[in-house]
């Protein structure tokens, strides 16, 4: 598809039936099916969820230790400081990650 008032005109190519035809045969045999694209990505976020498992099962905690320490480290350290605002950064993402893991489980029954 030509669009004329995109770029400049030395860029625009046109390209007849065969060859558009190629380029959209192309683009589906590079696709993965989306079966194996949704496995591949449960894979990919399972391995990195494996590090945080200890951490997940403490999310909870980890916000009110983590404004704790932040608050409490912030005239002596501030690199103690800013591991506090990780631990709170932390459990807040596996409690929304807990979250959603709910709801999906719901509309999935």
């Amino acid at each position: 598809m030509t669009y004329p008032h995109v770029g400049p005109k030395r860029d625009h190519v046109r390209l007849d039936e065969a060859e558009r035809r190629v380029l959209v045969e192309l683009e589906r045999s590079l696709q993965p099916p989306r079966g194996l694209r949704a496995r591949l990505a449960g894979r990919r976020r399972a391995h990195g969820l494996v590090l945080l498992r200890p951490l997940v099962r403490l999310a909870p905690v980890l916000i009110p230790l983590g404004t704790i320490l932040m608050v409490a480290a912030i005239p002596v350290s501030v690199p103690l400081s800013f591991v506090g605002s990780l631990l709170v950064a932390v459990g807040s993402a596996a409690t929304l990650d807990r979250a959603a893991r709910r709801i999906r489980g719901r509309r999935a029954r």
